[in-house]
């Protein structure tokens, strides 16, 4: 029974002693008191309904944290603040080189942060983070294809390959492969 079933039980109650008032006659004591007592039900019923939902809440968030943290070498905890700061830093060190495009180094660097420390905690499965890789690309299709060709082509490349295929059974070669096939059409 959600919170819905519950406005609507209390409400239907105020309008049956609304009612009472309206056609005039005078709402005996035990309705007054009936009245009370539903509400004061209805009251303590939202406060164990809620204390639930933070328990359950909880106990999720307990599960996830099991989940991610159980695989060894494949996540690691982090927080927002350290998170900005190795984002900032890799992009740093992909502005400081001039051979390949500044997001292509950036998503090559961001590649071997995974295949040396895992994913973050924040990320339930290696897909998930995909949702975050590819809108790190230009999102001008003409930039984009020759960053996505320039991770391809990089030497070190072919070893983060071999280190994600091991370590989460993903073949990012195939998935750049394929992201570059879907660009240029």
């Amino acid at each position: 029974m959600g919170t819905e079933a519950f406005f609507l039980d209390s409400s239907m109650v105020e309008r049956v002693a609304v009612n009472h008032l309206v056609v005039g006659s005078t709402p005996t004591r035990g309705f007054i008191k009936l009245f009370w007592l539903f509400q004061f039900f209805i009251c303590i019923s939202s406060k164990i309904r809620y204390n639930l939902y933070i328990r359950l809440n909880y106990l999720n968030e307990e599960i996830k944290m099991e989940k991610t943290t159980k695989v060894d070498g494949k996540f690691y905890k982090h927080g927002i603040e350290k998170s900005r700061q190795e984002s900032a830093d890799r992009m740093t060190k992909a502005q400081a080189q001039n051979n390949i495009p500044v997001l292509a180094e950036n998503q090559i660097l961001h590649l071997i942060d995974i295949a040396k420390n895992g994913l973050p905690d924040c990320y339930g499965s290696f897909d998930e983070f995909l949702y975050d890789f590819w809108p790190d690309f230009s999102w001008s299709m003409t930039q984009a294809i020759p960053e996505i060709k320039a991770v391809l082509a990089d030497s070190r490349f072919k070893k983060i390959v071999s280190v994600l295929k091991e370590t989460w059974g993903i073949d990012m070669e195939k998935e750049l492969q394929d992201g570059l096939a879907g660009a240029q059409l």
